[in-house]
């Protein structure tokens, strides 16, 4: 094991569109925390594996050599911003593959954000029919390893080209990719699959907190967060040994809103909902997002 060279970076595990945006940009206001200059860094957590078909990669695919370059650059960031800070990193597809980074980065500190399925799903399916921006991935595309830039690069065009030939416009593939998730957008409903990919991304990540010492988990639910964001987030600086600073209180203040609980229904007409449901009502009753107070 390479020794460690930094502060216990602070992990956010979320399926997409769980809110993980905001609460990293909230958390990064803070004096002592920064993050990469991109919105997520796939490419080096699947250093080595670039051509692996899903994101659910095993503690078996962590090799040495693997531990290595994922430490080496989030160690080379915390060296960029004058060794005084701690790294916050939010990609997504991390859910589906706990164990794994916690093997790269065993000290690290993990904030299990969970929101409602339905809500969830309703929003990646806005993002499965949206256009791939060319100045996002450009952004991203600093942070591929060099050896993988072929890869990635040919990856992107055949997106954009895939997404103009389907018939519905979206996009070949969205998101944290789990097993199965390519049969799965040729068979059902879009909106099935965005159901999917949330209940695998939570109950993948419950499985693999498993591994995790207890002591470095905090699960902070999406609902309680926008609701209650000044004790939430006072819970989530306690957890990572930090001060909540006035920077921090300015910036919840500005962006967080209750707005958007319970958007799925304004968003998915009846048909949706009931193929939604179909797929993840047990999962949303065993989270009490049906039968409690959660969802809202």
């Amino acid at each position: 094991m390479i020794p460690n060279m930094m502060e216990p970076p602070v992990l956010i595990i979320a399926a997409g569109r769980s809110g993980t945006k905001m609460l990293r940009d909230i958390l990064c206001t803070h004096s002592r925390l920064v993050t990469w200059p991109c919105d997520e860094i796939n490419p080096i957590w699947r250093y080595g594996h670039a051509r692996y078909p899903t994101d659910e990669l095993r503690p078996c695919h962590a090799t040495d050599r693997v531990i290595r370059y994922v430490r080496g650059r989030f160690e080379a960031l915390v060296r960029s911003s004058g060794g005084r800070k701690r790294i916050v990193e939010k990609t997504c597809a991390n859910s589906l593959r706990v164990e794994y980074v916690h093997r790269i980065l065993p000290e690290a500190r993990f904030l299990h954000l969970v929101r409602d399925g339905r809500d969830v799903a309703a929003s990646a399916r806005r993002r499965w029919t949206g256009d791939v921006e060319a100045e996002y991935v450009l952004r991203k595309a600093r942070w591929v390893p060099w050896v993988d830039l072929p890869w990635y690069a040919l990856s992107f065009a055949s997106r954009r080209v895939r997404r103009s030939l389907s018939p519905e416009k979206r996009l070949p593939t969205w998101g944290p990719r789990f097993d199965g998730i390519d049969s799965m957008t040729h068979d059902h409903a879009l909106i099935e699959v965005c159901g999917v990919q949330w209940s695998r991304c939570v109950d993948a990540a419950r499985e693999g907190f498993r591994a995790v010492p207890s002591d470095q988990i905090l699960e902070i639910r999406y609902e309680e967060l926008v609701r209650r964001p000044g004790d939430v987030f006072a819970e989530i600086f306690r957890f990572c040994d930090l001060e909540f600073e006035s920077d921090c209180r300015r910036r919840i203040d500005e962006v967080v809103t209750e707005g958007n609980i319970g958007k799925h229904r304004a968003d998915l007409n009846e048909a949706d909902l009931a193929k939604l449901m179909a797929r993840i009502g047990p999962i949303l009753e065993r989270e009490g997002y049906i039968g409690g107070s959660k969802g809202g």
